[in-house]
């Protein structure tokens, strides 16, 4: 039978032997499980924060195409044109042509990124706003979709071809989508 090198052994006449082990533990063994738990923290903590920022596109991304999607089902319900509007201040709305809000909602995009749209050749961005129209039989203009960094509008994580009819592809950069929107005109 194996002990720990702490315990002393004290063999009694006609049993078995017993040990008499310290219990808890020193002050050295609990500083170095702190500091690999420290360590292990520190480590989780910085793989989390790339993680959170890509759901959070992910997020924004999703809002958008799911405010689309609501846009073209309410404009051939109610035969009436619709708009969606994507503000500067950060906020979103589907509204009927008349003004009348529909759903509003907040994008939150992580610090660096920023919304951009691309509809016919010309670049929105979510610093300036822009509206996206929805005629009365559900069709709008095609968009691309994406997010872009403070560097230029190539680096986001996942840009979406959105046409006129709502079928969508996702692209890994913007130059794919735009090449990919080029051969389907």
């Amino acid at each position: 039978m194996w002990a720990p090198l702490h315990c002393r052994w004290h063999p009694k006449p006609n049993s078995f032997r017993t040990c008499r082990c310290r219990s808890g533990w020193s002050l050295i063994e609990l500083a170095v499980v702190l500091v690999i738990l420290g360590m292990v923290a520190a480590t989780v903590s910085v793989s989390m924060r790339g993680v959170w920022a890509r759901f959070q596109a992910a997020r924004v991304l999703d809002t958008v195409l799911d405010l689309d999607d609501r846009a073209r089902q309410l404009s051939v319900a109610s035969g009436r044109g619709m708009e969606l509007v994507l503000g500067s201040d950060g906020k979103v709305a589907l509204r009927y042509l008349d003004g009348r809000v529909v759903k509003q909602a907040n994008l939150s995009l992580p610090s660096g990124l920023e919304l951009v749209c691309v509809s016919r050749g010309t670049t929105f961005r979510r610093e300036l706003g822009f509206q996206i129209p929805y005629s009365a039989a559900g069709t709008s203009p095609v968009l691309l979709l994406g997010l872009a960094g403070n560097d230029g509008l190539t680096s986001g994580p996942e840009w979406v071809a959105v046409l006129a009819g709502g079928q969508r592809k996702k692209f890994e950069s913007r130059e794919l989508a735009e090449r990919w929107l080029r051969g389907n005109d």
